[in-house]
């Protein structure tokens, strides 16, 4: 049987309240409110990004403040886009 995750990845109908699902929710809310507290320079940041996102490529930016509910699979582009907002 299928994780509730992989029928949300797959786009498939799927419960939200699974554990994986919540505990997945919980871990990026925990990261966001430290991201978006943080004090770290832009140099720094790619390495919180790194924590939370799949991939985070060259010269992408996320501004402050962010709210983001899911972040295991995500992944953001390389330089040719620049900015991203979550």
């Amino acid at each position: 049987m299928r994780s509730e995750k992989d029928k949300m990845l797959a786009g498939e109908l799927y419960r939200a309240d699974s554990p994986e699902l919540i505990a997945d929710n919980r871990r990026i809310s925990t990261w966001m409110e430290r991201f978006n507290a943080t004090t770290a320079t832009p140099e720094q940041r790619p390495a919180l990004m790194q924590e939370a996102f799949r991939h985070a490529g060259r010269g992408v930016t996320i501004r402050r403040p962010s709210i983001a509910t899911m972040a295991t699979t995500s992944a953001w582009a390389t330089e040719s886009s620049s900015t991203s907002t979550a």
